[in-house]
């Protein structure tokens, strides 16, 4: 396994030793879905010197042949200017909700093709950072999954402020389902089905104006370095027994808002029906789920 930089080279040996000649064989690679990696393919005799035998379909001996991409289940985006952006509604930020989505995150690499620290990035906000309004899920410095919504402060200034809940550490690369809920008087944090934390909270301020934005946050910063496969919000808290379930849910239950599949359209719809559609910003890509990505097989 090997993580390769976008638009960079990398390369990937298999070998077998299939021990003495069984009579004709067939090496093929299988079609994969994903595109621009190219394959070669060469098959050495026991003759002496070792011989180069010609490559059986698909390939030539040193061929090069390059899949071409198909349109994925995911939203890939490179941290650099790339989201997708929903316009401000009421319906979109009730008093109670939950916001639920599916990411997996990349750490950032050098142009030696090395990770570096984890920088902060928001996987879906809406919020009004200066105003301490709204909510948003986002992976901090310290490669923690975590979940804030704007409150109002306790004591006799009551000053607004963020409340903070802590997820888990996360491995990159690695798909998480991730469930932030509000009930009134409540905030919990659900990762994986799992709890991860309820905080009273003295009062939720609603964002009243800045867009619902996915992989982005409101300030145009953090933006996201990896991929989002589904989104769900809805104006009720879901009880936590429904959410450990991990059920995909329906567009049509009871209290769901908006629900973004993320398959290839040319905007990113809301499958509901309530026209809570996105547009995306910069370049977000569908792709294949990386997480486990089949890079191919080889049959003899």
């Amino acid at each position: 396994s090997q993580t390769v930089p976008r638009d960079g080279t990398g390369h990937l040996f298999v070998t077998g030793n299939i021990g003495p000649a069984v009579g004709e064989r067939t090496i093929s690679i299988k079609e994969v879905p994903f595109g621009n990696i190219p394959f070669t393919y060469r098959e050495k005799t026991d003759a002496d010197p070792p011989a180069v035998k010609a490559g059986t379909s698909p390939l030539a001996a040193g061929g090069v042949q390059t899949v071409e991409k198909v349109p994925g289940n995911v939203l890939e985006m490179d941290g650099t200017g790339d989201s997708v952006e929903i316009a401000h509604t009421s319906e979109l930020n009730p008093s109670e909700f939950t916001v639920s989505v599916k990411a997996s995150i990349s750490r950032p690499q050098d142009a030696e093709g090395k990770t570096t620290a984890m920088p902060r990035q928001t996987i879906v906000s809406s919020m009004d950072e200066d105003a301490f309004q709204g909510y948003e899920i986002f992976v901090d410095t310290d490669n923690r999954i975590k979940f804030r919504i704007g409150t109002t402060g306790s004591g006799w200034l009551a000053e607004s402020e963020w409340t903070v809940l802590d997820g888990p550490e996360i491995i990159t690369h690695r798909f998480y389902d991730i469930t932030g809920t509000y009930d009134g008087t409540t905030v919990s944090l659900f990762v994986n089905g799992e709890s991860f934390g309820k905080n009273v909270s003295s009062g939720f301020n609603p964002n009243t104006s800045d867009p619902l934005r996915i992989g982005s946050p409101a300030d145009d910063g953090n933006d996201l370095n990896g991929q989002i496969q589904d989104l769900h919000i809805w104006n009720i808290a879901r009880p936590e027994a429904e959410i450990k379930k991990l059920s995909t849910p329906t567009d049509n239950e009871s209290g769901i808002v908006a629900h973004y599949r993320l398959i290839p359209w040319n905007t990113v719809v809301d499958t509901t029906g309530h026209d809570h559609d996105g547009t995306p910003q910069g370049n977000p890509a569908y792709a294949s789920v990386l997480s486990g990505l089949w890079i191919g097989q080889i049959e003899i």
